[in-house]
């Protein structure tokens, strides 16, 4: 996902009120086409793209969103941690 549209996709996000729901949809299919990009071709890179999705929709909700959300704005040159450890985990799945 580039990461200029990720910033702004998440300052977007930020400005909705919080609620302890799960993420939209269409919140989580904009962040997939975001990171599969044009490397639809690539089946790691999609099935990567597909256990992120995943795991957002089963364990996090729209409030932990919201959190990934600010924690970006502030600090934009260092993802957060959360998104961190769940991009490492997603890699590995799929490179196991």
């Amino acid at each position: 996902m580039g990461k200029i549209s990720f910033i702004a996709f998440l300052l977007a996000l930020a400005a909705l009120p919080a609620r302890a729901e799960p993420i939209p949809d269409y919140v989580l299919n904009k962040d997939y086409e975001n990171c599969v990009g044009t490397e639809a071709s690539d089946k790691d890179k999609v099935a990567y793209c597909q256990c992120v999705r995943d795991t957002m929709k089963k364990s996090w909700s729209l409030d932990d969103y919201g959190a990934l959300a600010e924690e970006a704005i502030k600090n934009p040159k260092e993802p957060p941690a959360r998104l961190q450890a769940l991009a490492q985990a997603c890699a590995e799945k799929v490179l196991k």
